[in-house]
Parts: structure tokens; sequence; C-alpha cells
């Protein structure tokens, strides 16, 4: 049998507490991480969507552009071309709508539209520069606003 003296073993109430605190504190700090981390990544994948979206659009109207086979046609916020495939190609905002659409006139079918990107606040053709056609879209999307400026030059025809 084994006599136990007090005093010898264990954790006294100061070292105990001092132990309690000291292990908040670092669980603390580990929350407190991997809340940034997921705020970070939050942050990102927002802004990877806009930049996806918008590249998107763009890459659609930079492909119509190259294909188109005779001069675009702009009015207020709405770019049409003429290309091999369709006869008509609109990249357009509906009046009263902040949404890049997409429909197009293919063999006589107008196809349904498509929407590109939602909240565009400025959506500007300019064939100013022909055959070079620019193309600016701004406006934002779930808080990350963009801005871009593209470019595409319209294929020679012999």
């Amino acid at each position: 049998m084994k006599i136990v003296r007090a005093g010898k073993r264990g954790f006294t109430l100061a070292e105990l507490m001092v132990g309690i605190v000291v292990g908040l504190i670092v669980i603390l700090m580990a929350a407190a991480l991997g809340s940034i981390a997921t705020g970070s990544y939050r942050n990102l994948r927002s802004r990877a969507d806009v930049y996806n979206d918008t590249q998107f659009a763009l890459q659609m109207i930079r492909e119509n552009v190259r294909q188109s086979s005779a001069s675009p046609t702009v009015a207020s916020n709405s770019l049409t071309l003429v290309t091999d495939q369709c006869s008509n190609v609109h990249f357009y905002i509906p009046s009263g709508s902040s949404t890049l659409v997409y429909d197009s006139t293919c063999g006589g079918t107008t196809k349904t539209a498509v929407t590109l990107i939602s909240n565009v606040t400025v959506f500007t053709p300019d064939i100013s520069a022909l055959p070079l056609v620019r193309v600016t879209l701004s406006g934002s999307k779930n808080g990350v606003a963009f801005n871009y400026l593209m470019s595409a030059s319209r294929r020679r025809t012999p």
C-alpha cells in the first residue's frame, strides 16, 4: 500500500488556472487564424467568380468580333455583329437592366438570350478605329468592382 503525501502530487489551483488560460489563448488564436483564412478564401473566391464571368463575356465578344464578316454596328449599350455562322450576333444591356446579354439569329432562328454578367454599369463598344473594336466593361458583382478594356481586330477579308 502506497502512502500519498500531501503537496507532492497533482496541481495547485493556481497552476490549473494558468494552464486553462494558456489553453484558451491557444484555442482563440487558432480560431482567429481560421476565421481570417475563411474570410480570405471567400474574398478570393468572389474575385475569381467576377474575373471568370467578365473574361467569359469578353472572350465571347472577342471571338465574334474576329469572326465578323461585316462592320459592326454600335448603339447605346449594344454591339451587333454579322458572322459567317450567324446573320446577327447581338451583345446588349436591356433597357432598365444592368445585365449584359447575348443573343443571335442563326438560320432565321433567334437563340434565347444568355446572361453573361450582371451589375454592369458601363458597356461601351467603340468602333472608331476599325478594324479594331474596343469594348469597355465596368461594374461590380458581390461587392467586387471590375473594369476591363478589351480590344479585338476583325479578320481581314481578301
